[in-house]
């Protein structure tokens, strides 16, 4: 799993011993959680668990290092495969044959000389790490992304302090580079740029689901304003992105496709969205950037289904009634049908009553209209129908006559012969009606 954004102690607590009398804290420390766990399977929670409590306990990433913090001393507690992973993402040449004692000799004087280049493929999140690290350690579960990305780079290593709390910190060496770096006004510049590319992917996939490579990168270009000249950049600076965010995956099937990791089933995704004879909804440049589930909804019918939920289940806090619509808005915008949410839900909640079922299965029903969703390439269900609404009346079909309608004042015309529209049907039962 790439995302790996670790539970703290504390998290871990909170979900091992749920209680009704949870503190404010714990409440925070539960919303902070719903959000990582949020979208992953099974296999991919019980991992992320496993390894929060490894690193929480202080099994793994165990480093017994003492100032000054050299970036010798750090790589020094890596395997030779680790080394040549970062040898290998820096593309730093001529030392695959070296043993492990010479490759650190030769990584310490080549990796502060060849991580410009790479940030200036960072987006403003990644850059801002940076500058923290290079000012003090930072908490691993602050990190809202892939904490190993940057081990992978040799820029920060994660340590566990003496009270087992696991901290990236920077080797003294980078942080020197990375000042000069960041003074650099080229460097500024780039980091903005790439900020608004990353966003406007991220918001591209989280508003479409999955996409063949032709529309994913049309739409790129076309809400980043991407020119061609650009585009080799583009594609890095996306790769980077990806795998320290891990916010969607591509894959080559019958071709290559890209897909958010809250897609199920891609290859379903995209023959609903083929089945449809429109184009992808027009988001405004506003609009393609925001990833909140609860947005992909309307305001309302999503805060009267949180509302139900805190009324009618009194064990259920605000915070676990949104992550409840999360989920449900999940599935909705995967295609799922409102009867078979409702049918799940059963066996999560403990539904007392016909009268609170026909209110759920409603609300639900509403919700699945009102929801923005991949299948219908962004549309909501209530919008497609409008638009099917406004074709049928405006639309000519091929092949047929365009003709004034003024038959019904024509006592000439049976109203047994053809209508004179052209549409087969007996007058009467057509225009004549």
């Amino acid at each position: 799993m790439k995302n790996d954004k670790l539970l703290t102690k504390e998290e871990i607590e909170v979900l091992e011993n749920l209680s009704d009398d949870m503190s404010e804290k714990e409440q925070k420390a539960l919303e902070r959680m719903a959000h990582k766990i949020q979208g992953l399977t099974k296999k991919q929670f019980n991992d992320l668990l496993k390894r929060s409590i490894e690193v929480a306990d202080g099994v793994k990433n165990k480093i017994e290092i003492s100032p000054p913090y050299t970036l010798e001393k750090f790589l020094s507690t890596l395997k030779k495969e680790e080394l040549t992973e970062i040898r290998r993402s820096l593309d730093i040449k001529g030392l695959s044959k070296y043993n492990k004692e010479d490759l650190i000799e030769a990584l310490v004087v080549k990796i502060p000389y060849s991580i410009e280049e790479l940030i200036s493929y960072f987006d403003k999140n990644q850059y801002e790490l940076l500058i923290k690290m290079s000012k003090k350690e930072v908490l691993v579960s602050e990190i809202e992304g892939d904490y190993t990305f940057f081990q992978r780079l040799g820029m920060a290593f994660v340590y566990l302090k003496p009270d087992g709390e696991p901290v990236m910190v920077m080797p003294e060496e980078i942080a020197t580079r990375f000042r000069e770096i960041s003074r650099k006004e080229t460097i500024k510049n780039m980091i903005k740029r790439n900020t608004r590319w990353v966003e406007v992917v991220h918001g591209i996939m989280f508003n479409y689901g999955a996409l063949k490579s032709e529309d994913f990168f049309r739409l790129v270009q076309e809400y980043g304003e991407i020119d061609d000249k650009d585009f080799k950049e583009l594609i890095r600076i996306i790769l980077i992105a990806e795998e320290f965010y891990g916010q969607f995956e591509s894959n080559v099937m019958s071709e290559l496709i890209f897909y958010h990791m809250l897609v199920y089933k891609p290859e379903h995704t995209l023959k609903l969205q083929q089945s449809n004879n429109f184009d992808f909804y027009p988001y405004t440049s506003k609009e393609i950037t925001n990833t909140e589930l609860l947005n992909s909804a309307q305001s309302q019918t999503v805060k009267s289904l949180i509302d139900f939920f805190v009324k009618n289940y009194e064990d259920l806090y605000e915070v676990q009634a949104k992550y409840i619509v999360e989920e449900i808005i999940i599935n909705i915008k995967n295609s799922q049908d409102a009867a078979k949410i409702v049918n799940n839900l059963q066996f999560e909640l403990e539904i007392p009553n016909s009268e609170i079922f026909k209110k759920l299965t409603r609300l639900v029903v509403q919700l699945e209209y009102d929801t923005r969703q991949w299948g219908l390439k962004g549309y909501k269900p209530s919008e497609i129908n409008e638009k099917e609404e406004s074709q049928q009346k405006t639309e000519i079909k091929p092949g047929l006559r365009l003709v004034v309608d003024n038959t019904k004042d024509d006592p000439k015309v049976s109203r047994n012969k053809p209508c004179p529209c052209g549409s087969n049907k007996k007058y009467k039962n057509c225009c004549g009606k």
